[in-house]
């Protein structure tokens, strides 16, 4: 799911053509204390192994009479867009003088790189396992051991070192012990999603998660899978991890934790969400959950989980403490990216163990030149019985960045799905190809390697002739003493694709500190593209680079859905991934895989001969590169 930073009411759910609609209903502000941290356990609920999932579904009706085609996203139907008049239309808001990106550097014309690229998994995957599609697919991806594992909503697969896949694609619900998301099969409608994984050297384990929100309950839950041995297709224990908050303002009917990002260190593993009433309006800002690795890895039957409450106990600069609840959300630290690291083992003398984050500061959309560092420190404490998790930030000048236009271009091509009038209105009214969203322009996924940790955001640029939409990055040297925090910005700059957009950024790097950052390149002259470009200290990002070239427009669902009022909401992303492992950096972006067949091979195959499904397209791609 992709984290909202605006108060949006959900009061009534119910199924409209494959979609949760939402009718908010108004709920009365609860006065209620803030907690600032609290510890709680991550509980042993079973075993799971590794086994692909039969292909003999086929996409059908949903019950409603919808096509069988959902979004990830619970509040789909809500208007999450920030607003410069701040959160929800408070006055009460610290404005800001709009700051527009500067001009970058003029790039050079996207080329086709040196990346060893393959088809990950893609629409006709997901139906076929399902009888469902869902968007976007949210990519997860991690590598170690000689293996590579894919996660997206809501399937997973294995692959080796050379990318060739030796497993089938696998039910993500039924790996994680869970029934079939949206409540298709019966039961409770649950959103399932925003899946997550990771390899960690230390300890030989892959770590797995996705969030998981019954709406039928009011609740909402992380699955955690943590594998037995180094084999990623071997024996799983199975964690859950409750994240339903009651306790703190607007939560009287439930909170819960909105895309769930993943760091780890030596210590623990880092869940950061942004927290949101399930079915009240509200935001509380992010929440970080620490969590003691090595009573997972060694198949413990609880694990200690310590909950900060950043958002509500850490008010933003400038800002009063209590600012965030009193503001009603606009002033709140949002998306705080815990960082990976290709080693685990960064720490600093005299901490106990920390690990670094990395968050932005355009609270109310209207652009910064500043970035937030963290520290959480005293990790090792995570083992005993009262831990004592710290939390240190520091606000670093940096290079502007501002919030993109919501919506950007992709070249003219084949919509058999359009054309077809599936979503139209009236049914069979043809529709126009439609854009690709951007998002925003929140941190994304970070790294830790060689001294520096490193971040990206989408951004918007002032000279269109080089980049629409580009990319701002950041290398932070932090620096934690008995005195605090600093850092310094150690490297920035601007990734630009000339007269076409740059879009979900993620960099992944090696213990030397060479990486890769990896993105989605769309505009008038690409179809939704996996593009990357190399990344390091010494000379920052290079020119961009094509590691699998989209081979025809998006032709989607969330194209062509009429959300009311003719709102459109085209879901893409909602994040890339890139990880080291060795010298060798795996990355994977979504993008458009094969060629749209023609309108009348359609209407006899909506699968265009199995790449893809009769209401989406999506693909991603799986590169490698050797630094």
């Amino acid at each position: 799911m992709k984290p909202r930073k605006v108060l949006s009411g959900l009061g009534s759910l119910v199924m409209l053509s494959g979609l949760f609609v939402v009718t908010a209903t108004a709920t009365p502000a609860a006065s209620q204390a803030t907690q600032v941290q609290r510890l709680i356990q991550a509980k042993l609920v079973g075993q799971t192994v590794f086994k692909a999932s039969p292909t003999n579904l086929v996409e059908g009706i949903a019950k409603g009479g919808g096509p069988a085609a959902y979004t990830d996203d619970s509040l789909f139907s809500v208007d999450h867009t920030r607003v410069n008049t701040g959160v929800g239309g408070s006055a009460a808001t610290r404005t800001l003088a709009p700051i527009l990106a500067p001009a970058a550097p003029a790039g050079r014309i996207p080329t086709r790189g040196s990346a060893l690229s393959v088809k990950g998994l893609n629409a006709f995957d997901m139906v076929s396992t399902h009888g469902f599609n869902v968007e976007p697919p949210d990519q997860g991806l991690c590598a170690g051991n000689g293996k590579v594992i894919e996660m997206v909503n809501l399937v997973l697969r294995v692959y080796d070192a050379n990318l060739h896949p030796i497993s089938g694609p696998e039910v993500l619900e039924t790996f994680f012990g869970q029934p079939i998301a949206f409540g298709v099969n019966g039961g409770d409608s649950t959103v399932q999603g925003d899946p997550r994984c990771y390899w960690d050297a230390s300890s030989r384990r892959w770590y797995l998660s996705q969030l998981d929100l019954d709406l039928s309950a009011g609740t909402s839950q992380f699955n955690l899978a943590v594998s037995t041995s180094s084999n990623p297709l071997g024996a799983y224990n199975l964690y859950s991890l409750d994240n339903t908050d009651s306790s703190n303002p607007g939560c009287t009917h439930g909170c819960f934790g909105d895309q769930p990002l993943l760091g780890a260190n030596r210590d623990a593993l880092f869940i950061s969400t942004n927290e949101f009433p399930i079915f009240d309006n509200g935001f509380n800002g992010a929440v970080l959950y620490t969590i003691d690795k090595a009573a997972l890895a060694a198949g413990a039957g609880t694990a200690n989980t310590v909950i900060d409450y950043i958002g509500l106990s850490i008010p933003i600069p400038g800002a009063a403490a209590g600012s965030c609840a009193a503001s009603g959300g606009a002033q709140c630290w949002y998306s705080v990216q815990p960082a990976t690291s290709p080693s685990a083992v960064a720490d600093s003398a005299g901490s106990g163990g920390v690990e670094y984050a990395l968050s932005a500061l355009d609270f109310v959309g209207a652009g910064d030149n500043r970035i937030a560092l963290w520290a959480i420190t005293n990790t090792s404490s995570i083992r005993h019985s009262s831990p004592a998790i710290g939390i240190k930030e520091a606000t670093l000048t940096s290079e502007t960045y501002a919030t993109p236009p919501s919506f950007v271009s992709q070249k003219a091509g084949p919509i058999p799905l359009g054309d077809s009038g599936r979503f139209g209105t009236p049914p069979g009214t043809p529709q126009p190809e439609g854009p690709i969203q951007t998002n925003d322009d929140r941190m994304n996924a970070t790294v830790y390697a060689d001294g520096l940790i490193w971040g990206a955001v989408t951004t918007k640029m002032t000279v269109v002739s080089q980049g629409k939409v580009g990319i701002a990055y950041f290398a932070v040297n932090p620096r934690l003493t008995h005195g605090g925090l600093t850092g310094t910005v150690a490297k920035q700059g601007y990734v630009v694709a000339p007269g076409n957009n740059v879009i979900f950024p993620s960099i992944g790097m090696d213990e030397e500190g060479n990486g890769v950052m990896s993105f989605t390149l769309t505009g008038d002259g690409y179809f939704p593209t996996s593009a990357y470009t190399t990344i390091n200290a010494r000379s920052g990002a290079g020119s961009v680079k094509i590691a699998a070239l989209g081979q025809s427009p998006q032709d989607s669902f969330s194209e062509y859905q009429n959300l009311g009022n003719d709102q459109y909401r085209p879901r893409w992303g909602d994040y890339s991934a890139a990880v080291a492992a060795g010298n060798d950096i795996y990355f994977a972006a979504e993008y458009i895989q094969s060629p749209n067949c023609s309108d009348s091979a359609y209407a006899v195959d909506p699968t265009c001969g199995g790449t893809r499904s009769r209401s989406a397209n999506w693909g991603t791609a799986i590169n490698k590169v050797h630094v």
